[in-house]
């Protein structure tokens, strides 16, 4: 395959859309390929200029060199929003400054109306709240690089939220530093595809012969403790509602197995301390289990990792946030990917060669409802947690990982 074009990179795109966005003649498109993720496709258009391989930050890896600024744990001091958030909140109080102070626009990940996860724009304080709350696959960036640039260029302040490879591509994408720029990087260890989440989709809505209309991944019903320990609340269209925990959910049981990532996630160029964004926010799990934490975690808790002067200032232009400083040896002995990338299971090829073969109802039945081995681990783990508590469950799976 010739290099005058990204087609050559395959497995190591990270579905970005760099290259989609910076293509001058629109010779690029995102399509659906291996295991649901989205590939860049080349038309006969291409003029061979190069500039989607020269964009392409799976092929021109940026890192800042910079040291971080400051590692802290944060919460949102705003009760309503906290609880809108999957971790401390943090995201909506930036995104709701950037709007209300800095007469700005947001850019961040929402689902539609299909269950699509998609980065888009808003000025709309309601349309922040629907970014609020982690999704647990890979966002499609559609045309937002382009729009960054045409708002930037237009002096607006603008605040983009993206994981790791997107922030990379979107600064890649720019070719320039912009002082009216603010970046989120979201911490990410890996992200399954909308593929496979389009078959989760069709699968629970087959099984209860109804229409989903809100899907929730981070339900906070129950208090915040130091594994994270996620509940799906699934709404569906006759008001009736679903509850469970993350390892009884047929689409976070691949999730939490690593089973399902993108090929380029077990390889990742951009885990590690030396970061994108101007600001870095992630769940801070294990918090407390080294040293104590003086905050009020119970409704959620983030970490946040200031890279630059720019998210400094930023941070410092906030009220009715609770700020803790934490070191910084902490932070990365409790975020495995501030060290290390995912190691992809044994079984991880032979899921992917049943994703391409096998309808949804097929792939859980065999990957969920029939593994009864990884559901037997998954009601032990629930007995401890109600035995021993889900606090004593955190200080012995993290002695181990020391």
């Amino acid at each position: 395959m010739s290099e005058s074009n990204i087609s050559y990179v395959k497995n190591e795109c990270t579905g970005c859309g760099a290259c989609y966005n910076v293509c001058p003649i629109s010779a690029i498109t995102m399509q659906e390929g291996v295991g649901g993720f989205l590939y860049p496709i080349v038309s006969d258009k291409c003029i061979s200029c190069r500039k989607c391989v020269e964009t392409c930050p799976a092929i021109n890896v940026i890192k800042r060199k910079e040291d971080i600024i400051g590692s802290y744990a944060m919460v949102n001091g705003n009760s309503v929003e906290i609880l809108k958030s999957s971790s401390g909140g943090i995201f909506l109080r930036v995104a709701k400054y950037v709007i209300e102070n800095l007469n700005g626009v947001v850019f961040g990940t929402i689902y539609d109306k299909d269950f699509e996860v998609k980065i888009v724009k808003t000025r709309d304080e309601k349309e922040i709240e629907k970014m609020a709350g982690s999704k647990y696959l890979y966002s499609n960036t559609t045309d937002s690089f382009r729009q960054v640039e045409e708002e930037l260029k237009n002096g607006n302040v603008v605040l983009y939220s993206g994981v790791s490879c997107q922030i990379a591509g979107l600064y890649s994408y720019l070719k320039k530093e912009y002082e009216n720029l603010f970046t989120i990087e979201v911490l990410c260890h890996g992200a399954p595809s909308q593929g496979l989440f389009d078959k989760y989709v069709k699968h629970i809505e087959h099984k209860y012969n109804k229409k989903l209309v809100s899907i929730n991944q981070r339900d906070k019903s129950l208090p915040w403790n130091p594994l994270i320990t996620k509940r799906i609340r699934l709404k569906f269209d006759d008001g009736n509602e679903k509850v469970w925990a993350e390892d009884f959910d047929p689409y976070m049981s691949l999730y939490i197995r690593e089973i399902a990532y993108r090929d380029v996630c077990y390889s990742c160029k951009y885990v590690g301390t030396k970061r994108n964004g101007d600001l870095v926010l992630g769940d801070f799990g294990g918090l407390g289990l080294i040293e104590k934490c003086q905050l009020d975690v119970k409704k959620g808790v983030s970490l946040v990792l200031i890279n630059t002067k720019q998210g400094e200032n930023l941070i410092n232009m906030l009220e009715d946030i609770n700020i803790e400083p934490r070191k910084l040896d902490e932070v990365i002995k409790l975020n495995s990917c501030l060290r290390s990338n995912v190691k992809g299971p044994v079984s991880r090829e032979q899921f992917m060669m049943d994703y391409e073969k096998l309808s949804g109802e097929e792939l859980f039945k065999k990957y969920y409802y029939n593994n009864y081995a990884y559901r037997m681990r998954a009601i032990i783990k629930r007995v401890m947690f109600t035995i021993v508590g889900p606090n004593n469950v955190a200080k012995i799976i993290y002695k181990r990982k020391k």
